[in-house]
């Protein structure tokens, strides 16, 4: 199969999930029912919750979303684990639905997290994306990606659209020489919700040509780099082929999962960097004699004759009956033959300084001899040996406790590169130890020797000693890591097994609810017609998908639909400017068919400017600046002639009084009828120009340029008539004004 199908059948495989509501939150006699859902294996559960809060509601007092929260077997599920991760960690058959309560009162803050919203569940998937990312290509890929990339990354999860997240995801899986990746972002995880993160190899050396590491290599990497661990089994959650380089598999990170459960002890361990404290002491244990803390590592005993040292844990081994532990030491001197050696234990009480490798004789527990001096001169040094002590035995020096130690092995740790390191599992009543070989920093372990019927006191304490006698080396330990075992066979036993009665029950419950819930839809469908147009069940699934989008997803819709009102009014901006552009060119085409002379074209007739010439922006200002000042003079020139009609009117009217008035007291108080009959003409024949004038410029349009140079400017009319006329009255109103003289 390619590793594309594979990708995408991991991408569209789903986890049959039943909701239960726990019985002891339910506030109405009514029980709600189980909700069935197909889940992604990617997806995380806050994203298909929702429905299932708001069904559960309407049965329980004053629901809370705050409070919200699920569990399996009474473990609380942490909502930032994937659910397919969740369901391989707690469901051991996969045959039936997983059974998940459902709880809407006192969240466990104490173990678990609270999910406020949907943006924190983004916020954590994109966090991630960034580590896995800086794991392999130093976060060069995130730091370059724009936030639309990173949003789609994330719709692309909860639409559960695999070619969607493909498409970003690929610049994440980029792998050439100039963006090669360094580590896989691999995670262990154990059942008790730890998990263990190395920096694994992207290829099996450093050198340019190297080959990919591949599924193949997976056990063998776990077992060099986390053998301490004892993984009995590892499960890629993922079926791909094992040809197949591992950064391919998935598509953030490599999800691995230990099948037994065990647990990293802190105080009852020590490692470098940081060792110890400011003050020099180890968090945790007591050191006695000659033992040296430093930063980087715990000298016990230095390279300086008849000298011990003994460190001890402060604290009993309470969490477990089963333990392992890992130490990593060196010892190293100048000759072939070193003294006297080192020792690891485990005893019903602390010891004190003494002579058996630098700690008390008669002990009750477990010793672990690293001897590297040759008492009995048999040449089987140095060696690993095993003995156990009911507290009343004293260890026999002159023969190295031969006799005394109920297993032991062969193996030269003296004077190596690297720090060696030893393993003590105490399972079940078995004991298991094995050993490095300390010639390269990844050296895998070696079985030492085993035992079985092995029974060790409860609640012991840990410890670790060394001495030198008539020769010296340095004995330095560099780390002592405990880990509390819970085997995996007895919490199966102690879990209730589900019957094939009781699976068979729920299966047919499942295809049960299944059904009605198709019956119910098509009915839903055949009842309300009208309520929704008749769509493929993909456009359905859209369609809800739209109706159920989150408050990103609506600002990402309101912004694209800003940006598309944006492009259409800059399209009508557009079609105005090219519409106004269309009437400049038609004015340049009026003005460029007039003659030089002024004189306007013939109706009918067109021009066209010269091939290549276009009417500029300035000479359009000047045309209309013309057109306007054109028009203004047409209004003065108009309300001049109303006014200098409205005078005419008047000299008129008295014209017309004088010419009635009679002679009074011998002298003649108005006009005679010679110089009356004079005048009259030339009243009429003005008063007929200016309303033929005024009809005139009240019907004819503003000619769009001045008329011929041979016509009487309207201008010089106006003022020349004006002043004719003021010429006549004022010539009447003397000659009236002097016969007034003479008749007084």
């Amino acid at each position: 199969m390619e590793d594309s199908a594979v990708q995408r059948e991991v991408w569209e495989s789903r986890i049959p999930v039943c909701f239960r509501v726990s019985p002891n939150e339910l506030t109405c006699i009514e029980r709600p029912k189980s909700i069935f859902m197909l889940v992604p294996r990617n997806s995380y559960f806050p994203l298909v919750t929702g429905k299932v809060f708001k069904y559960i509601a309407s049965f329980v007092e004053a629901p809370s979303e705050s409070e919200f929260w699920l569990e399996y077997s009474g473990i609380p599920l942490r909502w930032y684990y994937p659910v397919g991760l969740l369901f391989d960690l707690m469901k051991q058959d996969s045959s039936d639905p997983w059974q998940v309560t459902v709880h809407v009162k006192d969240y466990p803050r104490e173990d678990l997290i609270v999910c406020s919203s949907l943006q924190v569940v983004e916020a954590h998937f994109i966090q991630t994306v960034k580590q896995a990312d800086q794991i392999k290509h130093r976060s060069r890929i995130m730091n370059s990606m724009q936030k639309h990339g990173q949003k789609q990354l994330w719709n692309a999860l909860v639409t559960s659209r695999f070619d969607q997240f493909w498409e970003v995801n690929r610049l994440l899986m980029r792998n050439s020489e100039d963006e090669r990746i360094r580590h896989l972002p691999i995670k262990l995880y154990n059942k008790d919700y730890t998990f263990v993160q190395r920096l694994w190899p992207a290829y099996l050396s450093e050198e340019k040509d190297a080959e990919l590491t591949k599924a193949s290599d997976l056990l063998r990497l776990a077992g060099d780099r986390l053998a301490h661990l004892s993984i009995d089994r590892i499960k890629l959650l993922c079926q791909a082929s094992r040809k197949s380089p591992l950064f391919e598999l998935l598509p953030v990170e490599l999800q691995l999962l230990a099948a037994c459960k065990h647990r990293w002890k802190m105080d009852h361990s020590f490692y470098a960097p940081k060792l110890n404290l400011r003050s020099g002491r180890i968090p945790f244990w007591e050191l006695t004699g000659d033992a040296i803390p430093g930063p980087e590592l715990l000298r016990l005993v230095p390279s300086v004759k008849s000298k011990s040292g003994v460190a001890w844990n402060l604290k009993r081994m309470v969490e477990s009956q089963w333990w392992v532990v890992e130490f990593s030491f060196q010892i190293k001197g100048p000759g072939k033959i070193g003294a006297d050696g080192m020792a690891f234990w485990y005893t019903a009480n602390k010891g004190s300084l003494g002579n058996v490798f630098g700690s008390s004789d008669k002990w009750y527990g477990l010793a672990v001899f690293l001897d590297s001096y040759d008492n009995d001169g048999k040449g089987d040094n140095p060696l690993v040996g095993a003995m156990i002590n009911d507290g009343t035995k004293q260890f026999d020096h002159t023969s190295d406790g031969k006799t005394q130690l109920f297993a032991s092995c062969r193996n030269d740790y003296r004077n190596r590169p690297f720090p060696v390191k030893v393993r003590v599992e105490y399972r079940e009543n078995n004991l298991f130890v094995s050993i490095t070989d300390g010639l390269s920093p990844h050296s895998p372990f070696q079985a030492c020797l085993s035992a079985s019927n092995v029974f060790l006191p409860v609640n012991g304490f840990f410890g670790i000693s060394a001495a030198t006698g008539g020769m010296a080396d340095d004995h330095d330990v560099f780390s002592f890591m405990v880990f509390a075992l819970f085997p995996e066979t007895a919490a199966m036993s102690a879990k209730p097994q589900m019957t094939e009665e009781q699976r068979r029950l729920q299966l047919e419950e499942f295809e049960r609810k299944l059904k009605e819930f198709e019956t119910a839809k098509e009915k839903y469908k055949a009842e309300h017609p009208q309520a929704k147009p008749d769509h493929t069940s993909d456009e359905d699934e859209e369609s809800f998908e739209r109706t159920e989008e989150d408050q990103s997803l609506r600002q990402l819709r309101l912004f694209l639909e800003s940006q598309n009102s944006i492009r259409l009014a800059v399209e009508r901006f557009g079609s105005m400017l090219n519409h106004i552009s269309e009437q400049q060119s038609a004015l340049s085409v009026a003005l460029s068919n007039r003659p030089a002379g002024g004189a306007p074209v013939a109706p009918g007739t067109q021009g066209s400017l010269p091939a290549g010439h276009t009417i500029s922006r300035v000479e359009v200002d000047q045309i209309m600046e013309f057109i306007n000042s054109a028009k203004a003079v047409f209004q003065q020139q108009q309300q001049s002639l109303h006014q200098l009609m409205s005078k005419l009117g008047g000299m008129e009217i008295t014209v017309q009084a004088l010419s009635a008035a009679g002679p009074t007291g011998g002298g003649q108080h108005g006009m005679d009828s010679f110089t009356l009959n004079a005048i009259r003409p030339y009243l009429d024949g003005i008063k007929q120009d200016l309303e033929r004038l005024n009809s005139i410029q009240g019907t004819k349009a503003l000619p769009f340029s001045n008329s011929e140079g041979r016509c009487l400017n309207p201008t010089l009319f106006g003022i020349a008539l004006t002043v004719q006329s003021f010429v006549l009255v004022a010539m009447i109103y003397f000659r009236s004004r002097s016969d007034k003289v003479k008749f007084y």
